[in-house]
């Protein structure tokens, strides 16, 4: 990017015979709300250009999540949600499917879990484990989550 600094600017482009005090001071008075300008977008371009540094890849948005909330321990971390092992389908009579057969607990198999739509739709994708010791807003969080992550994917904020 483009630096410049208006004060040289100014003292470059007067002539010589115009470089009184006064003048000088009152050309770097009428110059400030461009600096002020300046610098404001200076910040700007430096805040965006750290955020094209990340995307929605676990170990930038462990870094992001990091350098934001728990700069000094560094304990957030993102993991895997835990999926469903095996589908379970119950259908009606009148389908005509294979018989759907559930064990008794004597029988030694495992348990069998039946979930609602509802909740195997928003079932997270992976969970974003927070230290208890850190302290964070939770919109913001969510906020810089909801930008960095995959489209469709979901997300459940753990404090351990």
């Amino acid at each position: 990017m483009i630096e410049f600094d208006v004060n040289e600017m100014i003292e470059a482009n007067l002539s010589p015979r115009l470089r009184k005090a006064f003048t000088m001071e009152f050309l770097k008075m009428a110059m400030s709300p461009l600096v002020v300008s300046y610098a404001q977008f200076y910040q700007y371009v430096n805040e965006k250009e750290y955020e094209l540094l990340f995307n929605g890849q676990v170990i930038y948005m462990e870094h992001l999540l990091n350098d934001q909330f728990d700069n000094i321990n560094r304990g957030i971390y993102i993991t895997d949600a835990p999926q469903q092992q095996n589908q379970v389908t119950f259908f009606n009579e009148n389908e005509n499917n294979e018989e759907t057969v559930i064990y008794n607990e004597s029988e030694g198999e495992q348990p069998i879990v039946v979930y609602n739509y509802d909740e195997v739709i928003s079932w997270p994708d992976f969970i974003v484990n927070v230290p208890a010791s850190v302290v964070f807003d939770e919109n913001r969080l969510k906020g810089y989550l909801n930008k960095y992550k995959l489209g469709g994917k979901n997300y459940k904020i753990k404090i351990v």
